[in-house]
């Protein structure tokens, strides 16, 4: 069951709209549409992929947009890897538009990765969270929230993306919702899901007003300060389907992932690459994405 919301009036498209069940889901959309009054809301009870959605309807969407479902099916990550997810788990993709072309997104996607964690941080700040290049966020045993950000469409002057985010906040023990995660409950678990929700689609939509996709130094600094990774710390490097073992050296301004090979310096710029832990850290069944 699908809805479309959007202020000052309701939108019907066909195929789009069903009599809705649930109070507390139309409430949800009826507050995004009011909190977001130029957000195109499409709004579902279950849906397959929040990204895939916004891809198959990108020639008709009004930017900015919102793909949010209750229940995700069928998620997927970089690489085509399943997200697996239950109804308490946080599922969107925001669809927006910027004024530049994507040669001028140096660091869009670290940028993505660091709003997310700070919209967390800011909320629950008890709870000890960490970046891992490109964009993913994680606790002590494994990946905690997924990013992926592919371009719609774009333009000699306009870039539209959509955001797809992921966050586990089950609380339940199992290992098919949190993959490599000891017990399967969420650090996030309990938290109010709407809340987290509204924070980040604020945080994020203030990129499509960004003049520069540049690090400033407090955002690398706050990048650095909690990396997942340390410097000079062994990883693998996952990349074309291949493996092979360097040595992390950080980031940059241009969110860019520095690593050593054979002594030579390597600069990471594409979201095609993947970093990993040599041996886990203590505490952790984790398999790091």
């Amino acid at each position: 069951q699908a809805y479309l919301f959007q202020k000052p009036s309701w939108l019907m498209s066909v195929g789009f709209f069903y009599k809705c069940h649930y109070y507390s889901f139309m409430d949800i959309s009826l507050r995004l549409a009011e909190t977001f009054p130029n957000l195109q809301v499409h709004a579902f009870e279950s849906l397959g992929s929040t990204s895939d959605f916004l891809m198959a309807n990108r020639s008709r969407l009004q930017f900015p947009c919102l793909c949010y479902t209750q229940y995700q099916t069928a998620g997927r990550g970089t690489f085509q890897k399943s997200w697996d997810s239950d109804k308490t788990s946080l599922t969107f993709s925001l669809g927006i538009s910027i004024p530049k072309t994507i040669n001028a997104l140096h660091a869009l996607s670290i940028l993505v990765g660091l709003k997310t964690l700070n919209t967390i941080q800011s909320i629950y700040p008890s709870t000890q969270l960490y970046f891992k290049w490109p964009n993913d966020i994680y606790d002590d045993q494994g990946k905690l929230a997924g990013i992926l950000i592919e371009v719609l469409q774009a333009g000699t002057d306009f870039t539209q993306l959509s955001i797809g985010i992921g966050i586990n906040l089950t609380d339940k023990k199992t290992e098919k919702v949190r993959t490599g995660f000891q017990d399967g409950r969420s650090a996030l678990a309990g938290v109010h899901k709407e809340r987290l929700l509204f924070n980040l689609i604020e945080s994020l939509l203030q990129l499509s007003e960004r003049e520069q996709f540049l690090l400033s130094e407090d955002e690398l600094q706050y990048a650095i300060a909690n990396d997942y990774l340390k410097l000079g710390q062994s990883v693998k490097l996952l990349a074309a389907g291949e493996e092979e073992q360097v040595i992390y050296r950080g980031l940059n301004a241009l969110g860019e992932c520095l690593v050593e090979k054979n002594g030579q310096l390597i600069t990471l710029r594409s979201s095609q690459h993947s970093l990993r832990e040599t041996f886990a850290r203590e505490g952790s069944t984790a398999k790091n994405g």
